[in-house]
């Protein structure tokens, strides 16, 4: 019988271009194998020597790169939502530090020139369902930053000489990947204020993008926004502070280190504004036309700085309910923070793989970012879907294994739980507390039982052929 880590990664790397169909075979069960025993390192996910060198041999084969391995990655997302009238795409960026004393590698300066730190950049793109639900990645673009800094201002440079251009390539992926999938919805891109730049906006709306951008700068409107009884407002942040209010609702803030969790009033207020984009190096000015939504903390706590989201989105906000949409959606972009957790930390810790070449880690990388994304699916999953039978994402043989492994009360091995109760069961195989963790088990914890719940699941095997 085929297994959940099994049908998942046919889906998912199954119509692989890799010039051979048998490199394609090999990836999809390097993919199996790595969602059931996730790791940074080849030889931690690999148990058999065999196993162990197919892998090494299939990342260093020349046919086999990086954007190969994502395209089948990206357009299996695709391909799952194809008949959504839209998804949004969480874009945010990471680094990858990994260990290159000798700079042999191909990898480039990570963080400040004092550290010495080496890695890559990468800037990826997490597609997620209206409702919140998050499908898979979508898009990955990878870059190195060179040893020296650049003599020449970022204002000075051109649009090919910045990382701004990276944005632009990630949403021209994304939107080429989901034409191929066959997507006919649209795709509306959340940025953070990492995003807010003058390229990026006048692209989005050149190329009629649906896009959500936080606002970094206080841009200088182009044509004033005045309400009546109001001074004219050139500027962004005082054109919000002025807008009419067209909704209100009530927002749960999490615990921070030094503060209690509450619950506080979020007023939102929306309007049309004229962006006046100048370039003073080379003297030219362009002027955007946007809608710009603020929610704000009506009522802040004593002596806390208010919440406050300010937004710029294509999307025409003329109802509360579009500006509600323009909200809810940007808070959506979380999914890609809870991604490079499960990447880098929770799940895969990719950043301790021991590969000797860019173009291996990458590909490796780029595989264990489709397993870290699994197990972030899963999270979201049992918690939307909670009663739904567990055999939407277990397999019989898993759910007898997680059954054994619990010992629930008054459920014996053969029965049929729901999602919620079986992914309960795998995250406290994973370590999962309980609430006093600070919620529902997250990716990590369900990472970690699914590792253990292979291994048993083969013993449940091996079992099986004996008592026959």
């Amino acid at each position: 019988m085929t297994s959940e880590s099994e049908a998942w990664a046919a889906e998912t790397f199954g119509m692989a271009e890799l010039g051979d169909v048998r490199r394609t075979r090999r990836l999809v069960q390097m993919a199996a194998t790595a969602a059931d025993r996730p790791g940074g390192k080849v030889t931690q996910v690999f148990a058999c020597d065999a196993a162990r060198q197919g892998a090494y041999g299939l990342l260093e084969q020349p046919a086999v790169t990086p954007r190969g391995v994502a395209r089948a990655n990206h357009e299996a997302t695709f391909r799952r939502v194809n008949d959504e009238p839209f998804v949004f795409v969480a874009l945010d960026g990471s680094s990858l530090c990994i260990t290159d004393r000798g700079r042999a590698k191909g990898t480039g300066r990570v963080g400040s020139q004092s550290t010495n730190a080496r890695g890559f950049q990468v800037l990826s793109g997490v597609v997620v369902r209206a409702d919140g639900t998050p499908v898979g990645l979508g898009a990955q673009v990878w870059w190195t930053r060179a040893d020296q800094k650049l003599g020449v201002s970022k204002l000075k440079r051109k649009l090919h000489d910045k990382e701004t251009r990276h944005w632009i390539e990630a949403m021209d992926d994304a939107t080429a990947r989901a034409e191929s999938a066959g997507m006919r919805g649209h795709l509306w891109f959340l940025i953070d204020r990492g995003g807010d730049a003058r390229d990026v906006l006048l692209d989005a709306v050149k190329k009629d993008r649906w896009i959500t951008i936080r606002a970094a700068h206080n841009r200088r409107l182009a044509v004033p926004v005045r309400r009546r009884g109001r001074a004219r407002a050139w500027y962004l942040w005082d054109a919000l502070a002025q807008a009419p209010q067209v909704a209100t609702y009530t927002l749960r803030v999490p615990p921070r280190p030094g503060q209690r969790a509450r619950r506080t009033t979020m007023t939102v207020r929306a309007c049309e504004v004229t962006l006046r984009l100048y370039d003073k190096w080379r003297k030219t000015t362009r002027t955007v036309t946007l809608w710009a939504v603020q929610a704000a903390e009506s009522r802040p706590a004593d002596r806390r700085t208010p919440l406050c989201w300010r937004l710029l989105t294509t999307r025409p906000v003329r109802t509360e309910e579009d500006a509600c949409a323009v909200v809810f959606g940007y808070a959506q972009r979380w999914r890609v923070e809870e991604f490079h957790r499960a990447w880098k930390d929770g799940v895969c810790h990719v950043e301790d793989s021991e590969l000797r070449s860019a173009r291996a880690f990458q590909t490796w990388a780029t595989l264990l970012a489709s397993v870290a994304m699994r197990a972030v699916r899963l999270t979201y999953r049992a918690r939307e879907e909670p009663t739904a039978p567990a055999t939407v994402e277990f397999t019989p043989d898993e759910i007898d294994a997680v059954i054994v492994l619990r010992r629930p009360k008054g459920v014996a091995r053969g029965a049929t739980p729901s999602l919620e109760q079986v992914v309960r069961w795998v995250a406290d195989l994973g370590g999962y507390t309980g609430k006093s963790s600070g919620g529902p088990p997250g990716a990590t914890v369900i990472g970690r039982g699914l590792a253990d719940l292979e291994i048993a699941v083969r013993t449940l095997a091996s079992i099986k052929k004996v008592e026959k």
